[in-house]
């Protein structure tokens, strides 16, 4: 077993070739949307805005990271969005910042384009 930081490119392609047909329209256009947000950061708040919701992006991310951490060799516990984003801090409004994994991010661009 193994921790998200370990996984690698191969295993995120991998990963969306398996998931991607499970992924409804709107997980699509929020990972879109992500990445391509500044430094690859959106807070939730930020995310449920732009995707014109009151509060819902953490339930909905959940759901996503769900599915990637069933195909990713972590704990069972681990928590699904931590399979493809780490956390910060937006230092101007103090709230907790989803940032993705490189390698994530490098395989969603990659599957993304794929036909």
């Amino acid at each position: 077993m193994r921790t998200p930081d370990q996984a690698t490119l191969h295993d995120f392609d991998r990963i969306l070739t398996k998931v991607g047909e499970r992924l409804t329209e709107v997980q699509r256009e929020m990972l879109r949307t992500h990445m391509n947000a500044p430094g690859m950061s959106m807070t939730a708040r930020e995310m449920s805005l732009v995707m014109g919701w009151r509060d819902r992006a953490s339930n909905v991310y959940g759901r996503v990271g769900s599915l990637i951490r069933e195909y990713l060799d972590v704990a069972p516990n681990a928590q699904g969005i931590t399979c493809f984003c780490t956390f910060g801090v937006d230092e101007s409004t103090g709230e907790i910042t989803w940032v993705l994994r490189p390698t994530f991010a490098a395989a969603l661009a990659r599957w993304s384009r794929s036909p």
